[in-house]
């Protein structure tokens, strides 16, 4: 597992790395392989622990305490995977789940600065349909899916709406 520290000078300790890799293990029940990256930071007063795992299953939390929040990420990780084995058992020969996502993050410390945008990712444009590109972004947990429509093979993305229901923006060509 790769570890990654952010802001404030904050490291991950050889006991935090253990503690990590240890409860990580318990996922291999669900997955080949716990390899994947783990990446903390501070916000405000609480710590962030985001971990990601191959299958672009990824999970992230804030709070006070390391070592309950390694449990916590643990357990959402085993959701996830457990969500995302049921919705390929019920949908065999899909595409692979794709991570779709420009993560934005502002200073929470410092209300006058911009946000910066502090990473970009590269995603190939899967042609699913509607009812997949759903499933897919609440597995991730996201607010939107971008897809090509299989039904008019256009740019599309499902969002989610403030009343629950799902809304579609479709690019014309």
């Amino acid at each position: 597992m790769e570890f990654y520290s952010e802001k404030k000078k904050i490291e991950f300790t050889d006991a935090m790395k253990e503690y990590l890799i240890e409860k990580a293990n318990k996922l291999l029940k669900f997955v080949d392989s716990t390899d994947g990256r783990a990446k903390l930071s501070k916000e405000g007063h609480k710590l962030k622990l985001e971990i990601a795992i191959p299958g672009n299953i990824r999970a992230s939390l804030s709070g006070d305490d390391y070592y309950a929040l390694v449990v916590d990420v643990v357990n959402q990780l085993e959701g996830q995977i457990r969500k995302y084995k049921t919705i390929r058992k019920n949908h065999r020969n899909k595409s692979k789940l794709v991570f779709n996502i420009i993560d934005l993050q502002e200073d929470s410390e410092d209300e006058e600065e911009p946000v910066k945008i502090v990473r970009e990712k590269f995603i190939p444009l899967e042609t699913i349909t509607r009812e997949e590109a759903i499933e897919e972004m609440e597995l991730l947990g996201h607010s939107f899916f971008i897809f090509r429509d299989v039904i008019n093979d256009q740019i599309s993305t499902v969002y989610k709406r403030n009343d629950g229901n799902y809304g579609i923006l479709v690019l014309p060509e």
